[in-house]
């Protein structure tokens, strides 16, 4: 993994938060006339939107971790709230005005304890995840090497203790938190996790290097999978789903054309599964990050390759789709590689007779526990998301051609029983 330099994390206290405007906003409520309602957080909320919600990681969850790591690494809070006291207007402004009464206003010292706790909550979780086989016992073994300077007695074993049943309860919900943690209204800014590390040093070492790197380590796992090329990293991240988003894009594809309007996605369509296959157009599988499509032409001039990398959907996968969907939507500077990704599956995905004719490609797996019917809806129900809350993208330089000699072999009858924007 890429190393975040030292000297960009240690920044001065006065560094911008993100490479927005100060006050801009960062991290967005969904629309409320978004119909379908799976983004509530199930286990733990982060951030002041639903921060009265009583769920199973409240504040006395939290308040258990951040005394553990105060005792572990000496964490100096003074020194954080006197640094994060003057980005307070700043922090306030990365979210928007809350809509519910009375559930978002909060003293100085209330909503910078509350970016304080979330913060070494999402630390802690992420280090946790980050392990592979044992995490259990390398959490339990990372901190006692860390507090045996407080020499055998019962705080050293009510902190072990402690941690023991931190990281159970962790494990028990691990994909439920996850979820949750890549929420859209579920996030701090990540310059708060960024300051943890400055005021504390010995927490950068516990976790082995960059808030970055433990985001990826920790999100390792998680459908979409990651790419394994990827776009260089913004200059500065918005926050933990900003880092996921940038990890799962495929390098150097989903780019913005500003050349083509919204008029111009009017020549790109894709047919269903099964009208392609009637036609000429032929679904492949391919290796790689599961949003790297590819529309290639065949050695056969008439013919067009649509490449596919494994779908393998997951039950918790909605409820991060509809998040990165609406993220691209409110803030626009990160592309529309999700919104692509999801219409244009929903494009091709139209019947059952489509799936099973990407299944026995080997695009879809059988047997994953994920009905035929349920993978249509999956990415229908997504685009229902979308419509209201984004403009069509702009198509993905470099497939419009592919595209267009498609189209010119296609007969105008056989496209319009079935067209659907093709949008990148």
């Amino acid at each position: 993994m890429d190393n975040e330099s030292t000297t960009e994390e240690n920044s001065t206290a006065d560094a911008p938060i993100c490479d927005e405007p100060s006050g801009h906003t960062i991290i967005f409520l969904f629309p409320a006339i978004m119909e379908i309602r799976q983004h509530r957080a199930k286990v733990v909320t982060i951030g002041p939107y639903h921060h009265k919600e009583k769920l199973f990681f409240g504040n006395n969850y939290k308040w258990q971790v951040l005394d553990v790591m105060t005792y572990a690494f000496q964490f100096e809070t003074a020194m954080f709230f006197r640094n994060m006291v003057r980005r307070e207007k700043e922090l306030r402004g990365c979210y928007e005005e809350q809509c519910e009464e009375d559930s978002y206003p909060m003293d100085t010292k209330a909503f910078l304890q509350m970016m304080l706790l979330d913060g070494c909550f999402i630390i802690f979780a992420l280090k946790c995840f980050s392990l592979k086989n044992q995490p259990l016992h390398d959490m339990v073994e990372l901190f006692t090497s860390k507090i045996q300077r407080l020499g055998e007695g019962i705080l050293m074993y009510r902190l072990i203790n402690n941690i023991k049943n931190l990281v159970s309860d962790l494990e028990m919900h691990q994909e439920s938190l996850i979820c949750d943690l890549l929420q859209m209204e579920n996030q701090v800014p990540f310059s708060v996790l960024q300051e943890l590390l400055h005021v504390c040093p010995t927490l950068r070492d516990f976790i082995g290097g960059s808030i970055k790197d433990l985001a990826l380590s920790g999100f390792k796992c998680v459908r979409p999978r990651m790419n394994k090329e990827k776009s260089d990293p913004p200059e500065n991240f918005l926050h933990l789903l900003d880092v996921f988003h940038w990890s799962r894009v495929p390098k150097d594809k989903y780019k913005i054309d500003n050349r083509f309007d919204s008029q111009t996605l009017s020549d790109l369509c894709m047919l269903h599964a099964e009208d392609s296959h009637r036609t000429r157009m032929k679904f492949k599988k391919k290796s790689g990050s599961s949003l790297d499509v590819e529309i290639k032409n065949s050695s056969c001039r008439k013919r067009c390759v649509v490449k596919v990398p494994t779908i393998d959907i997951k039950n918790y996968q909605f409820s991060v789709f509809e998040s990165l969907v609406t993220f691209e939507a409110r803030y626009k500077k990160r592309g529309f590689c999700f919104t692509a990704f999801v219409e244009s599956m929903a494009s091709i995905l139209g019947s059952e007779n489509d799936v099973k004719l990407l299944q026995k490609s080997g695009i879809i797996p059988k047997g994953t526990g994920a009905s035929d019917d349920y993978v249509i809806k999956f990415f229908h129900q997504l685009c229902r998301c979308i419509k209201p809350i984004a403009a069509a993208p702009h198509p993905c330089d470099g497939y419009k051609n592919a595209v267009d000699r498609v189209r010119e072999t296609v007969e105008v009858s056989e496209v319009t029983e079935a067209r659907c924007w093709f949008r990148f």
